[in-house]
């Protein structure tokens, strides 16, 4: 099977867009589009990166989509730990890099 059916057949199979698949393996949207339309060819690293990405299962590719989850150092002020008092906010949709502190209310 060829390397652009394959891609197709594991978009569809994990429901992830090739719009997305592009953007894993670091290839222009439109480029990476051409290739699977057979129009031109991809990287050496490119090619790679794809071959890697389409060798995952399912719940690897999960995995690899889902928010990673943050952990808290021991906050401290003055010696007092201040895991009462830091509260964070989930991201905005689509900002899944990093974490931000909500405001703080008194319990």
């Amino acid at each position: 099977m060829k390397i652009a059916e394959r891609t197709r057949t594991f978009g569809a199979g994990t429901g992830v867009s090739l719009n997305k698949i592009a953007r894993m393996i670091g290839v222009e949207t439109g480029n990476f589009s051409a290739f699977v339309n057979g129009r031109i060819g991809l990287s050496a690293r490119s090619t790679v990166r794809l071959l890697q990405l389409l060798n995952l299962t399912r719940r690897q590719v999960e995995e690899k989509l889902a928010v990673k989850p943050v952990n808290i150092a021991h906050f401290q002020e003055d010696g007092r730990k201040l895991a009462d008092r830091v509260r964070f906010a989930a991201p905005p949709v689509k900002q899944f890099d990093a974490w931000v502190p909500a405001k703080w209310t008194r319990p």
